[in-house]
């Protein structure tokens, strides 16, 4: 809370409000991910609680990742899931990634899948397009991709081609 106030002061610039949201976003030692989480419990301030998502991201642990994950089984607002899922996307550990995958594969809260589909999406994209070293390719519509994953129908039969 502290914080939160010390940020809404009157006296500090845009400048220093910046500065503050980069250096919690800059933060990368994992024993901070119970400071971060407690915060994002206690405070709803926006701009330092999508800091605060930064840095779990890209913390990258297991728990800073069930930290992200928790939040958008909770969080009823659209534009900040949505924050949550690139947050969640811009993860590069491939540990993160294969926990995100087991979690995926694992999940039975259909808004966590869907985010976790998402977030691999994103995030294997990104890898892939690093390691071609090459321009960015044009991202698939993720939200189709996401929906597919989370499709539990079969997949359709090939139908054989006409003889002429």
């Amino acid at each position: 809370a502290a914080l939160s106030e010390r940020y809404h002061a009157a006296e500090l610039s845009e400048f220093q409000k910046k500065n503050l949201r980069t250096a919690i976003e800059g933060l990368r030692d994992p024993e901070t991910v119970p400071l971060l989480t407690e915060y994002l419990r206690q405070n709803a301030d926006q701009p330092l609680r999508q800091a605060a998502v930064t840095a779990l991201a890209g913390i990258g642990t297991e728990p800073a990742i069930e930290a992200i994950l928790q939040l958008i089984e909770t969080t009823p607002e659209l534009p900040y899931d949505h924050f949550l899922i690139a947050a969640l996307g811009s993860t590069h550990n491939k540990d993160t990634l294969s926990y995100m995958q087991k979690q995926f594969n694992s999940a039975t809260d259909r808004k966590s899948k869907y985010a976790l589909a998402i977030a691999l999406t994103q995030a294997l994209s990104q890898m892939r397009e690093a390691q071609a070293g090459a321009l960015p390719a044009p991202h698939p519509d993720q939200d189709e991709l996401a929906e597919e994953a989370l499709d539990d129908s079969p997949p359709p039969r090939l139908q054989p081609a006409d003889k002429p």
